[in-house]
């Protein structure tokens, strides 16, 4: 086990209590969105979402890339607690490097670097919601941005920061990029100029990150 066990218990205890700790919402609606610029970039074969939970990410990405084999490994969750292969084009680890004990993140990071050179990590700086059966704050570790890429940078020769959309989120990417080649998924919205439309245009660019087009219709309406 590369984790610390006892906190191994602690999350398998955590998800028999309460089978929602690891259940969607928007955030994870908006990462799918934030993963795929990179998958489309990458064009992987096989990706593993490493520390997948319940697996609800995972499900989302394997309902929109029928394609590509998509795993997901998590050793508190007993379907997911082997990793199918020794091999992958990419591999995402989304909010999961905090939930583990701070002596054993390099040991983590160091497995993640065995199984592939291309990852999307997502990382958080504050503390969760959530407190473990045993008392303590599910973020077990919690450290500033730089502490984490200066651990990365031990074990990948690239290390990209990027912003998150929430502040006490930021993404890393081991792996070089052309900006140019990052396209958005298009999405063309019918514009009334009205109040629900402008704020699904406000909602498709800033929260979902499509590139938007309006289309805008004259039908006649009414004539004097």
């Amino acid at each position: 086990m590369i984790t610390n066990k006892n906190y191994v218990e602690q999350y398998k205890l955590l998800n028999d209590k309460n089978k929602l700790y690891y259940e969607s919402n928007l955030s994870i609606f908006n990462m799918v969105n934030e993963i795929s610029l990179f998958i489309n970039y990458l064009k992987p074969k096989n990706i593993l979402d490493y520390g997948c939970g319940n697996g609800v990410l995972l499900k989302l990405l394997k309902h929109k890339y029928t394609k590509i084999n998509i795993d997901g490994y998590d050793p508190a969750i007993k379907e997911f607690s082997v990793i199918p292969n020794n091999h992958y084009n990419m591999i995402i680890n989304t909010d999961v490097l905090e939930h583990i004990p701070k002596s054993d993140i390099g040991d983590v990071v160091n497995h993640i670097k065995s199984l592939s050179n291309n990852v999307f990590f997502c990382l958080h700086h504050g503390k969760a919601w959530t407190i473990l059966p045993n008392g303590e704050n599910a973020h077990i570790t919690i450290e500033p941005k730089e502490w984490y890429h200066n651990l990365m940078r031990n074990y990948f020769d690239i290390i990209i920061p990027l912003n998150a959309r929430n502040p006490i989120n930021s993404i890393v990417i081991t792996f070089n990029i052309n900006t140019l080649d990052m396209k958005k998924e298009k999405v063309v919205l019918a514009f009334s100029g009205g109040l629900d439309t402008s704020f699904c245009a406000k909602y498709l660019t800033e929260d979902c990150g499509y590139e938007l087009y309006t289309a805008i219709a004259n039908t006649g309406g009414v004539s004097k």
